[in-house]
């Protein structure tokens, strides 16, 4: 990089993360208070914070772009306003070489906050749903793409799928005895919570004795349990908590077993998106700092960013819910609201040049 485009990107990266330290925080501090209002039911006001506080790794990454944008608006416009931009360009640094620049620099942030986000957000995401179900409920669960498992007494119980609130499938049920030995494997195809128990049906038991095993079928049974159906709802694989990687292995175990996989669909097409909507944003900043050098107030920078990544954020989400509710193409409705944003980008930076 020259020293002009050092110095933009240096100027520009200030400013982004300063805007991103700040919308994450803001976020964080949303989540906080959400947490608050279990405080008092085994659940102190520090775990509510650090619950609250484990949110912020996604934040990095779904928020970028809006930060991305907002930091160039701020940045540039403050380049603008000191009439830097426009010496610059009456030394040969075009329109073309600022885009360089902040491309650049949009790359390298873009690396760094995409590890943040597809590494340690789903860790962070997966902690957090756990701490916060082990200081509530007293019971700690291990969860996986294929369900989770959890320990009550001297039984282990594995569930790969929780339907709705009091329905659940494909349970496996293994009982031990004193000397960790396994007395009794139940398999059972769905479950039912009523009247304070849970209903198995279509069941297949195996029970093991020092010598012999010995197999049987029910049509159903009751099965005695303490696992309340508001507890099974950490059994409940969200996006969130899944990188690129397990997100496509997720939504092939879907679609193999014929589940819908919209939503998950979606979430990985919006990872996906990201990169390409910090770059949008990146291309979108520069004909506002080009056109507005002599009018370039640092308020209405502000504002026209907020506007601007307020309304991309609210497109993004008003596509993702069609694509969840309408089953339309996920990729298709996720890629629109950078497409329109790039278009009027490239119209605008047309105007300025």
């Amino acid at each position: 990089m020259t020293i002009l485009e050092r110095y933009v990107a240096r100027t520009v990266t200030r400013a982004t993360l300063t805007t991103l330290i700040a919308l994450v925080a803001l976020l964080v501090l949303f989540n906080f208070i959400d947490e608050f209002e279990d405080v008092g039911r085994g659940y102190e006001t520090l775990d509510a914070f650090i619950v609250g506080s484990l949110s912020a790794p996604r934040y990095l990454y779904e928020l970028f772009p809006v930060a991305v944008l907002i930091g160039a608006l701020l940045a540039l416009g403050g380049l603008a306003s000191h009439s830097e931009i426009t010496a610059m360009r009456s030394v040969g640094f075009s329109s073309n070489h600022l885009l360089k620049a902040l491309l650049k620099m949009g790359a390298v942030l873009m690396a760094i906050v995409a590890l943040m986000g597809e590494y340690f957000g789903p860790i962070a995401e997966n902690f957090a749903q756990d701490y916060r179900h082990a200081k509530l409920h007293g019971t700690v669960v291990m969860r996986s793409r294929h369900g989770f498992w959890a320990r009550e007494g001297d039984s282990f119980v594995n569930i790969r799928r929780v339907a709705n609130g009091s329905t659940i499938q494909q349970v496996k049920i293994y009982d031990f005895k004193k000397d960790n030995t396994l007395s009794l494997a139940t398999s059972a195809n769905s479950g039912e919570h009523i009247n304070e128990e849970w209903k198995l049906k279509d069941i297949q038991q195996t029970e093991f004795t020092a010598l012999s095993l010995s197999n049987r079928q029910l049509e159903s049974a009751t099965w005695k349990s303490q696992f309340d159906p508001s507890v099974l709802a950490v059994a409940v694989v969200r996006p969130t908590m899944l990188s690129t990687t397990e997100l496509i292995e997720y939504i092939d175990f879907l679609d193999h077993n014929g589940q819908n996989a919209n939503e998950y669909e979606v979430a990985l097409w919006t990872k996906l998106a990201t990169p390409i909507a910090s770059i949008v944003m990146l291309v979108l900043a520069v004909p506002f700092a080009l056109g507005n050098q002599r009018d370039a107030s640092r308020g209405k920078r502000i504002f026209t960013g907020m506007i601007l990544g307020a309304s991309f954020y609210l497109l993004s989400r008003a596509m993702s819910y069609v694509a969840v509710a309408y089953s339309v193409s996920p990729g298709l409705m996720v890629i629109i609201p950078s497409l329109v944003f790039l278009g009027s980008a490239l119209w605008l930076l047309k105007r300025v040049r």
